[in-house]
């Protein structure tokens, strides 16, 4: 049998090994951290670190406690990077500059390519900010955005619509 964490660590280390060999990574994002930058179910695609050096308002892909986060660098210095995900009022702790993976160069929301943005306005921290806090209205933008395109493919009640 094989533990929850054995297995969150078994994801970091193939998402790490992927980028080293591949240069490249794209994964599904799960979670609200990154609003409005980054949705639920948005595709991020992560270039290795040899794209050069790591600037505060990158979106990097980090390791922490077997888990994988996209959040964006606030901060670098020395051995350490400093990140904090666009709808969280609070920094990230620090991380070995090391646990980073790999830059998102690039975002797929609904089939179409999204800019990364390099930075976040107030405005945009705060509409993260509630959104972030509210699941119940992050899953309806999130069918207004899709243009409520899982309704349409069997015209299904809005009530029946479970996939968020």
């Amino acid at each position: 049998m094989v533990d929850v964490s054995d297995a969150h660590e078994l994801k970091c280390d193939l998402a790490a090994d992927v980028i080293r060999r591949f240069g490249v990574l794209r994964l599904r994002v799960n979670g609200f951290s990154m609003l409005p930058s980054i949705w639920p179910g948005d595709v991020v695609s992560v270039s290795g670190a040899d794209q050069g050096p790591y600037r505060p308002g990158d979106v990097v892909l980090y390791a922490r406690n077997g888990r994988l986060f996209v959040h964006r660098l606030v901060e670098v210095g020395g051995e350490t990077a400093v990140t904090r995900g666009d709808a969280l009022l609070d920094l990230d702790p620090p991380v070995c500059a090391g646990d980073v993976l790999g830059r998102v160069e690039s975002i797929e929301r609904g089939g179409s390519r999204v800019a990364v943005a390099r930075e976040v306005t107030w405005g945009r921290r705060v509409v993260g900010v509630v959104l972030g806090q509210s699941g119940r209205l992050v899953r309806l933008s999130v069918v207004r955005l899709r243009g409520n395109r899982y309704l349409k493919l069997q015209n299904v009640d809005r009530t029946q619509v479970r996939e968020f």
